[in-house]
């Protein structure tokens, strides 16, 4: 909205008209269209550009400890946490999944997030980047929808944060967005590791209050009508009315108006009536009336605006006012004609006057002669990146660049673009950045003006990874390694240079050493038996890491193997005949097997009841470990007893369910025994020691088994059959059971001398010892330990509150404490003494207040109302008081005391 069209809105015709002299507005953009300008770049002048929407969310989370904030999430710290309370972390709960919650007061729209991911894996490996994450939106309807998105990255590396982690997806409009994260699995004792973050950032719009829409060719000024009609008469309302333009002059259009209820003008008064005109909302009141031949007792003058050199126009009607106090705003006028003199030159005023039939005095018609307004405001310039940087505020591939334009008071004519000192270059689309270190990107825009508007960017940018110089010098048994590091300039510098070393040339494997970071030249042991890798790789600010480079350190001698000795399958009975057995040759590198000269691999078939001599010898470059180089090994294939074997119990399934906390139930359930008529005998263990007298199905938990790992060994029997027996898995450890324990109260009197006792309430079950532990303002009495507490001096003013700590075997030991008590001022009965006349002076008594000194304050109040400095104990009575009521209210405080106040009866004035 211009400023004039803000100034019009509630004035005066004349203080309208007269503001409009000074005021200035925009004027309308040109079509981009008939510019040079890229349509990329030039935007229209209410484009909304995204922000980071998450800075004015309200976050929730499923879960998150003392330490951490939930509010982490939107602080706008990312790679650089100042401690735990700028992460939002779960540890403590070690769930499958976690969620976290963004919600708006207002809609917003959303097209792109990211997320840092929070680990501790170089420490205490409590905390792990998620397993996968995905984002939900909520619907129309309240439910979270997923977000479209194909793929979910998550960084990986050695950096405790590892981010951004950025999706981008269709844009959705929504009051609420959700991350949900899916947890790493741990195992026992947690059977998930914990997840964090830094920083979560949803780029869109919206999430403020929307503005109303200003419509820019609305008039500043519409007609007021007014009509008159005669009781139970509907009335006839005008078919046009004016309007007044921003730049005049004032011109007719047509108005459409909304039926008048017949019971609106059933009685003499007024109704309001509403109507438009094209997009303009219009207003009318009707004057219902006795007499439509009321004479007219005055004429409303008018007032209306024009450029130089166009002719004003006046309202071809005037509001006339009639001696029944109704108005008339149809009433016709005849104007004389103006003389183009006086609407030559701008900032002018001069008056038409009109005749008004049947009204003698003249009408007037003030004009005012205005500049037309013109908008001399330079393009708006924004120069717009197509990604975020790194967490480390680095970009470390090269961004693309584009400019957007707003136009201001003429039509865009050119765009250029500068990257950094260099020339500038006329922009068409999009520009990738090569260049590297701190840049500034710079745009212009130009109008048909000569008005230039410009805008800038300033990137960190670093594409380029270190490169590590490697030097080393081997010696009989070791190599002392010398790296050097370099970081390509200009760029963020280097961050540091890691090392690792160990026989597997997979410089991630867990057979080498842990990765080290590089202060000083280091040394390797060599190998005699295979070679050894180190693996070298450095890192810059900017987050780039070099490609790992690898030096091979070869063997210093033959490689030692030890022979693995041959596998035998006995011969066997196939329906009752014994078939030969076989002996499998182990595929060891380095070793040679033979039996009787030849060399054998694979499988070998060896006939029942013969003896084989396996011979192994080193290969070529190989060497036995020890001192014998020929191994032999001896296998006889036993002839099979291929008598019928006795029948056997055939073991199924033992499982224990049952929640393993002492007091509950645990129940061995066992299935798929055979054959048919198997029984079966259970034996419970703790810790693998028999239960004495566990020999049922099931087990209750008793306190003895706190703590002990649970199992339970099914055994089948059964005439003519070989017993079998099967341990089923562990359960527990077992749980301690928990108390229901109540808040203790304090009965007893806040007075010094008088005893206060505790009082457990009941617990369940009873706890078989109970401690107390006294406190003063939360603190510790020293020596009260007891259930009672004897109140003295030292404790005045104080709250007091208790602390019952219970214990019994097999339950988990708990501490509640009551709700602290508190002393209370002991308050006199205040009292009014002196005359209760004019002039005279009152003097208030406040009785007596305790314990000890007590601060008084005063307040005198006349008929309940406080008299303005009238805090004194004493008060003057005025010559207003006379016949009122006046009371004074007595407030006396005092450290560690609740404030308390009384008040007087009144006495009445006389």
């Amino acid at each position: 909205m211009s400023a004039r069209r803000r100034l019009v809105a509630g004035l005066s015709a004349l203080t309208l008209v007269g503001t409009l002299l000074g005021a200035g507005v925009a004027a309308g953009t040109a079509a981009s269209a008939a510019t040079g300008v890229p349509a990329a770049a030039l935007a229209a002048a209410d484009e909304v550009v995204e922000t980071n929407v998450a800075l004015i969310a309200e976050p929730t989370v499923s879960y998150v400890p003392g330490w951490n904030k939930a509010s982490a999430l939107n602080d706008g710290t990312e790679a650089t946490p100042d401690g735990h309370g700028s992460v939002w972390g779960t540890y403590g709960q070690f769930e499958p999944q976690h969620w976290a919650q963004y919600d708006w007061q207002w809609p917003v729209t959303v097209s792109r997030s990211a997320v840092w991911f929070w680990n501790d894996a170089n420490g205490s490996a409590n905390v792990l980047s998620p397993a996968a994450w995905h984002l939900e939106y909520k619907d129309a309807a309240g439910d979270f929808q997923p977000v479209d998105v194909a793929t979910y990255p998550i960084a990986t590396g050695t950096a405790q944060v590892l981010g951004p982690n950025t999706v981008t997806f269709t844009p959705v409009t929504t009051t609420a967005l959700r991350i949900v994260l899916d947890a790493q699995e741990r195992g026992t004792p947690d059977p998930y590791y914990a997840v964090a973050a830094t920083e979560w950032q949803a780029w869109g719009t919206g999430g403020t209050e929307p503005e109303e829409p200003v419509d820019p060719d609305a008039p500043i000024a519409v007609e007021d009508v007014a009509v008159r009609t005669l009781v139970g008469q509907a009335p006839s309302l005008p078919d046009e009315v004016w309007v007044l333009p921003e730049n005049g002059p004032l011109t007719y259009v047509d108005a459409t108006w909304d039926p008048v209820p017949a019971g609106d003008v059933g009685e003499i008064g007024t109704a309001a009536v509403v109507g438009t005109a094209g997009t303009v909302d219009l207003s009318a009141t009707v004057h219902v009336v006795a007499d439509l031949a009321s004479p007219v007792d005055e004429v409303d003058h008018t007032t209306t605006i024009t450029t130089p050199g166009v002719a004003p126009v006046c309202a071809r009607s005037v509001t006339a006012w009639h001696t029944d106090g109704s108005a008339d705003s149809t009433t016709p006028v005849t104007w004389d004609a103006a003389d183009p003199a006086d609407y030559a030159e701008p900032e002018q005023l001069f008056v038409v006057e009109g005749e008004v039939a049947g009204f003698a005095p003249p009408v007037e018609c003030t004009v005012w002669v205005i500049a037309p307004v013109v908008d001399e405001e330079a393009p708006g310039v924004v120069v717009d990146v197509d990604s975020a940087p790194a967490s480390s505020g680095w970009y470390t591939t090269a961004p693309q660049v584009s400019v957007r334009v707003v136009e201001g008071g003429a039509p865009v004519e050119s765009v250029e673009l500068r990257i950094g000192d260099g020339d500038w270059q006329p922009y068409t689309e999009p520009v990738t950045v090569d260049a590297q270190g701190a840049v500034t990107v710079a745009a212009r825009a130009t109008d048909t003006e000569d008005r230039t508007g410009e805008g800038t960017r300033a990137l960190k940018i670093d594409t380029r990874a270190p490169v590590t110089g490697i030097d080393h010098v081997r010696g009989a048994t070791s190599a002392t390694f010398t790296l050097t590091p370099t970081d390509p300039e200009p760029g963020a510098g280097l961050s540091r240079t890691l090392f690792s070393y160990g026989p597997s040339t997979d410089p991630e494997s867990s057979e080498n050493v842990m990765w080290a970071t590089y202060d000083e030249p280091f040394g390797v042991s060599l190998d005699a038996d295979r070679p050894v890798y180190v693996h070298v790789r450095s890192q810059d600010l900017a987050g780039n890491q070099e490609e790992t480079r690898t030096v091979e350190l070869a063997a210093t001698g033959p490689l030692a193997v030890t022979p693995a000795a041959p596998v035998l399958t006995a011969p066997r009975c196939v329906e009752g005949e014994a078939v030969d057995g076989s002996l499998a040759i182990p595929a060891t590198t380095g070793v040679v097997y033979r039996i009787g000269g030849a060399t054998v691999t694979g499988t070998v078939a060896v006939p029942a009841g013969q003896t084989v001599t396996v011979v192994a010898r080193p290969a070529t470059g190989y060497t036995f470990v020890g001192d014998a180089q020929v191994v032999s090994f001896v296998v006889t294939a036993a002839v099979p007893d291929c008598t019928p074997a006795p029948r056997h119990v055939e073991p199924g399934t033992v499982t224990v369910t049952g929640t393993p906390t002492v007091g509950r139930r645990l129940t061995a359930t066992a299935a798929g025994w055979g054959p048919d008529g198997v029984r079966l005998a259970y034996q419970w263990y703790a810790d693998g020691t028999a239960v004495l007298g566990g020999n049922a199905p099931s087990l209750v938990l008793t306190p003895a088994h706190a703590g002990a790992t649970i199992t339970v060994r099914a055994t089948g029997f059964g005439d003519g059959l070989v017993t079998a027996s099967l341990m089923s898995g562990p359960v527990g450890r077992v749980a301690r059971a928990t108390f229901v324990a109540p808040r203790p109260t304090v009965a007893g009197t806040l007075k010094v001398g008088s005893t206060l006792t505790a009082r457990l309430g009941t617990w369940q079950p009873a706890p078989t010892g109970v401690t107390y532990r006294w406190l003063a303002d939360g603190t510790t009495i020293t020596g009260a330990t007891g259930s009672t507490l004897r109140l003295t001096s030292k404790h005045v003013g104080k709250k007091i509150a208790v602390a019952v700590t219970g214990t019994r075997a097999g339950y988990t030991t708990v501490t509640v404490t009551s709700v602290a008590r508190t002393w209370s001022l002991q308050a006199g009965a205040v009292t009014i003494s002196g005359t209760p006349a004019v002039g005279k002076t009152l003097r208030a008594d406040p009785g007596t207040w305790g314990p000890g000194t007590v601060t008084l304050r005063y307040q005198w109040k006349v008929n309940g109302v406080a008299v303005t400095g009238a805090t004194s104990r004493t008060y003057t009575v005025r010559g207003a008081d006379r016949g009122d009521k006046v009371t004074v209210t007595v407030t006396g405080s005092k450290t560690g005391f609740p404030t308390t106040s009384r008040t007087s009866g009144a006495v009445r004035i006389r």
